[in-house]
């Protein structure tokens, strides 16, 4: 079964090949179709924010790439 996400009152019901890339510093969410664009997003995210944590999820929503600290972006994400 794909896995859907609820965000800003949206759901979104990912497909096989489909990537989730997050940065909670820049507050942004980017669907993608493939690992390398994945992997491109995600860096560039990561940059952007000045090196804050950012992850890419596949579609049954597990985190198959993450740069930065985990801890910070955790942080961020529930104490913002």
């Amino acid at each position: 079964m794909p896995y859907t996400m609820d965000m800003n009152n949206e759901t979104h019901t990912m497909v096989t090949g489909q990537y989730l890339v997050c940065c909670p510093k820049l507050d942004e969410r980017e669907y993608v179709m493939g690992m390398y664009e994945a992997a491109d997003v995600l860096y560039s995210m990561h940059e952007e924010s000045g090196g804050s944590y950012a992850w890419c999820e596949d579609y049954l929503g597990h985190t198959v790439m993450e740069y930065g600290d985990p801890v910070e972006g955790i942080a961020q994400l529930v104490y913002s």
